[in-house]
């Protein structure tokens, strides 16, 4: 068990557990916990990376996406990620939490435009329309 699983467990949060909130780093996920600050943290006993998604775009991808208005904005993906976090008992094991949640519908992406992040799904992105010049993950 990892230092950030064990601060997790000392903790009596009311939930019944914490499930890494996946990370995509351009080239594989990496298990975070948000709740200390975005600190790595290890995948539940038993789970394999190799059933997860590989995200439709990449980091540094310019896109467009509907928000505001008639016509889409465009901007670059600064962060991907699935969903976790917190989960209650009657959601399963964390074993089970994981292999539900870990799918494409739960697909985020950071897209930034107009000097400000906004969160979108996957199927929300119109298309990719070039890739940033000089973007550093």
């Amino acid at each position: 068990m990892c230092e950030t699983c064990e601060e997790l467990k000392r903790r009596d949060s009311g939930y019944a557990g914490y499930v890494p909130i996946p990370l995509w780093n351009g080239k594989e996920w990496e298990p975070t916990c948000f709740v200390l600050g975005e600190k790595p943290m290890c995948w539940p006993e038993g789970f394999s990376t190799n059933t997860m998604p590989t995200p439709l775009y990449q980091l540094g991808d310019i896109v467009t996406f509907p928000w505001t208005g008639e016509k889409p904005w465009k901007g670059y993906v600064k962060r991907i990620k699935l969903r976790g976090g917190s989960y209650y008992s009657y959601e399963g094991t964390p074993l089970e939490v994981c292999t539900f949640r870990y799918r494409r519908p739960f697909m985020t992406y950071t897209i930034y435009a107009k000097g400000h992040g906004r969160w979108v799904p996957e199927h929300k992105i119109i298309e990719k329309v070039g890739v940033a010049k000089g973007f550093f993950h």
